[in-house]
């Protein structure tokens, strides 16, 4: 068996969690916090729901593992793929890759590492839609591309 089959038997182990209607609004929301600090009261008016209700929503998706104690969303338990992705572009384009990249709903993070390569990771439903973005970085630039396929967290405080 290669590392890809045993990849793919893997994805194919884990099933995606079942929400309730409700709970795909809670985490819709924090989605679309990207990063930010969470306030019930604006998430209640934004929403539309209860404040007691998204207390409730929230302590069961934390004892169900899909978010964390801080309430930060964990990607696999819903059935993403977290794939890290190392580019190397040049300095004139970067500025405007990074620029873009921010406005892409599938971006987590853009972290700066060693001989200045950008790690990007992507939180996307299957691998071809993280194959479509590639070919998007290619077509800009990007002179070293490398992905790797985040199968589990280990540790994350």
């Amino acid at each position: 068996m290669t590392e890809l089959d045993a990849l793919l038997d893997l994805e194919q182990e884990k099933k995606p969690i079942e929400l309730s209607k409700t709970e795909k609004k809670v985490i819709n929301y924090l989605l679309n916090l990207k990063g930010k600090r969470l306030f019930i009261e604006k998430m209640a008016k934004d929403t539309g729901l209860a404040k007691q209700t998204i207390y409730t929503k929230l302590e069961n998706l934390q004892k169900r593992k899909v978010i964390s104690s801080s309430w930060r969303l964990d990607p696999l338990v819903l059935g993403f793929k977290i794939i890290e992705t190392e580019v190397r572009i040049s300095k004139s384009k970067e500025k405007d890759l990074i620029k873009r990249l921010t406005k892409h709903p599938a971006i987590s993070s853009i972290r700066r590492c060693f001989k200045d390569n950008l790690l990007i990771d992507f939180i996307v439903r299957d691998i071809d839609d993280h194959k479509e973005i590639e070919r998007h970085l290619k077509k800009s630039g990007v002179e070293f591309l490398e992905s790797k396929i985040i199968i589990e967290k280990v540790y994350e405080p």
